[in-house]
């Protein structure tokens, strides 16, 4: 049971106030303007303006007009009033990796918003990879928070399928399936990938190690695509694929023996990781066997981590683009959580000083 207050800024309790005067029939086609309604309520004019465009993302009023008052929108196409609408928010996220600081800040960023809008938000850690079929840790977790809509957090298309079949829902990365109820917000990794390879192939780099960890099994396909794509033409040695190895043990002490391996075999010039965690294996892998970056190898991070800043050499990162996927959150949220589709963000590339031309010989 959760026993917490909840606690609503000021715009929100004025735009509960007006809602309820709305539903109530209070008021004809039009609302009062600002400054009566700022006098009613005993608020700033400010916080009447916050309070509106509260109640625009609700779907109860049109937009705003200059010189005109708020329409008040007819009862029939506002969103429904029961769940699809208004209640718990449920966030679902893996089990089996932190969030990073970027990752978390987007999450809470949606947190806000529903909050701001609709009701109170959950979160739950969830083993995606442990259930083939998910219908029913799913329902019971929809169950135990009372939830009326879901965010999934990179989960497999399996979850992504049963839950916007289940619930409104709405998911950041992960595998996808071809259902006509997504509401999805991402980046193609082969894109981003195939990206930082051609980066590096012009600096020379050829022998590029790509690490793929147990989350990133499933997208495995993808990396060697852009990976090969990126080269534009075969490896010196090999296949596309020996680049790609498989890291699957999430464990420190494992990911040092798999670096060794991986660096004897391979002898890359360049390597591109996914997590925060594995930029900090590598940059202590390579400081301790006298590996200098990027002397002798370039680094790359497809996961921006500010932190990482402070960081030297500082490792070039990509970032994905957190405002433009919280404004597809607001998007659906103000759309009364009607599927918006599926959207691809291009990566930004954070320059830093882990990447040079590639080293000659051995």
């Amino acid at each position: 049971m959760d026993d917490k207050v909840e606690r609503k800024s000021l715009a929100v309790q004025v735009a509960d106030r007006i809602e309820q005067a709305i539903r109530s029939g209070q008021w004809g086609d039009r609302l009062p303007g600002n400054r009566m309604l700022a006098e009613r309520y005993g608020v700033n004019r400010k916080t009447c303006v916050a309070a509106m465009e509260l109640l625009e993302q609700r779907g109860l009023v049109g937009g705003a007009e200059v010189g005109k008052c708020r329409e008040i929108l007819p009862a029939e196409s506002r969103p429904d009033s029961g769940k699809a609408s208004r209640g718990r928010l449920l966030i679902l996220r893996p089990a089996s990796s932190p969030l990073n600081l970027e990752d978390e800040n987007l999450l809470r960023s949606f947190q806000e918003a529903w909050e701001a809008t609709r009701g109170g938000v959950a979160w739950e850690r969830v083993d995606f990879e442990r259930y083939r079929n998910p219908k029913v840790p799913l329902e019971k977790l929809i169950e135990r928070h009372n939830a009326a809509a879901l965010v999934l957090y990179v989960p497999l298309h399996t979850w992504g399928e049963v839950a916007c079949e289940r619930l409104p829902s709405f998911q950041v990365g992960g595998t996808h399936g071809n259902s006509k109820k997504f509401s999805m917000c991402s980046f193609a990794i082969n894109q981003g990938i195939e990206a930082v390879a051609r980066h590096l192939s012009q600096l020379g780099h050829r022998r590029i190690l790509v690490p793929i960890d147990s989350i990133s099994g499933g997208f495995r396909e993808a990396f060697v695509d852009g990976l090969a794509r990126g080269l534009g033409e075969a490896p010196e040695e090999g296949t596309v694929e020996d680049l790609c190895p498989r890291f699957p043990e999430p464990v420190p002490e494992v990911w040092r023996s798999y670096w060794e391996k991986a660096f004897r075999r391979i002898r890359p010039t360049a390597v591109v990781v996914t997590e925060d965690v594995h930029l900090l294996s590598l940059y202590g892998f390579c400081a301790h066997h006298g590996i200098r970056i990027p002397a002798d190898v370039s680094v790359i991070s497809i996961n921006y981590e500010r932190h990482f800043e402070w960081c030297q050499p500082r490792p070039t990162m990509l970032r994905f683009p957190n405002r433009k996927a919280l404004t597809y959150f607001k998007e659906w949220l103000s759309g009364g959580l009607r599927p918006i589709g599926k959207h691809f963000l291009e990566m930004n590339l954070i320059e830093g000083e882990s990447v040079g031309r590639a080293r000659t010989g051995g």
